[in-house]
């Protein structure tokens, strides 16, 4: 039910930034602040949770739906954001580049617009969709330049790291 100011509950209890981004309000985050032991520790559980699924899920519980087939991400170089114990960064969070995050990324030593043939990688332009490493993401969330988020190409693996809430508030669908 709103209240006198016609905000929701939900409205109220979020604060929203109307600032940039897709024409939306986004929710002011303030509460996700990890250590890095947390950080640390959590790359385990979020393999040992999609080691678990056989049909890895997004974070809505439904089908994993690619992220990217140009250029071609995931840790498997098969356009989705699967993950194993073998993936060590977690690259688990699908992402829509932005300059700001290309340049957040490059300035602490991923740079991700150069392209590396022998790598069959091509570099990253704004606007290109990418497996992020979870914790890459939540860097960059902190330091106000975390990409908007393609959720049904998102593991639910990640939500071993960052809350649901969190990362609907940077959603592009």
């Amino acid at each position: 039910m709103a209240g006198r100011s016609g905000a929701s509950s939900r409205e109220r209890a979020m604060p929203m930034n109307r600032g940039a981004g897709f024409g939306r309000p986004r929710p002011i985050i303030t509460a996700v602040i990890l250590p890095q032991e947390k950080l640390d520790s959590s790359r385990g559980a979020v393999h040992a949770r999609a080691k678990l699924m056989n049909d890895q899920r997004n974070v809505y519980g439904g089908p994993l739906h690619p992220c990217s087939r140009n250029p071609v991400t995931g840790f498997f170089r098969d356009g989705s954001c699967r993950t194993c114990e073998e993936d060590t960064g977690s690259h688990t969070v699908c992402a829509e580049m932005s300059a700001s995050f290309l340049a957040f990324s490059q300035k602490h030593g991923n740079d991700l617009t150069t392209p590396v043939p022998e790598h069959d990688f091509p570099g990253l332009n704004p606007g290109d969709r990418w497996c992020l490493c979870a914790a890459r993401w939540l860097e960059a969330l902190h330091a106000g330049v975390a990409p908007p988020l393609i959720l049904n190409a998102t593991n639910a693996a990640v939500l071993d790291l960052i809350p649901l809430p969190v990362m609907e508030g940077f959603s592009t669908v």
